[in-house]
């Protein structure tokens, strides 16, 4: 591959492109696309990746969970809540792939539970899972 170009449509049918050289990275660098009106990017994922699941395993060892009992809880389960939303806010990691990874359903409920801090409309588990986010999250 000698280069990739990313094309974006403008307003007004005016549109951008950014060439990307070849590179050592260049298939990781182009592995993930963002794509939205506002901004287009690429991202390398591989590091987020190996960011998100170490985020992800530190935060199942502090709740005193294994990977293997995701499965068994429930998909909005404030545990998954806490890892999720920090995994959200501090990597570049698509909803899609934080729903999988926790094992929480589908990524459109999976965007509305990560989306904002524990807070007493999680509910009665809204202070064990603040300090677990506070913890996570030094």
């Amino acid at each position: 591959m000698e280069g990739a170009i990313l094309l974006r449509q403008g307003y007004g049918g005016t549109g951008k492109a950014v060439l990307v050289e070849e590179g050592e990275h260049l298939g990781t660098l182009i592995d993930y696309v963002h794509l939205n009106p506002f901004r287009a990017g690429l991202v390398m994922l591989e590091d987020g990746e190996s960011e998100a699941k170490r985020m992800i395993r530190r935060g199942l060892s502090l709740a005193g969970l294994k990977k293997s009992e995701l499965a068994g809880m429930k998909k909005g389960d404030w545990r998954k809540r806490v890892i999720g939303r920090l995994v959200r806010r501090a990597t570049v990691m698509p909803v899609g792939w934080i729903a999988e990874a926790l094992q929480m359903g589908d990524p459109k409920r999976t965007a509305k539970l990560v989306q904002t801090d524990p807070d007493p409309k999680w509910g009665k588990d809204w202070k064990a899972a603040r300090k677990l986010f506070v913890e996570l999250d030094k």
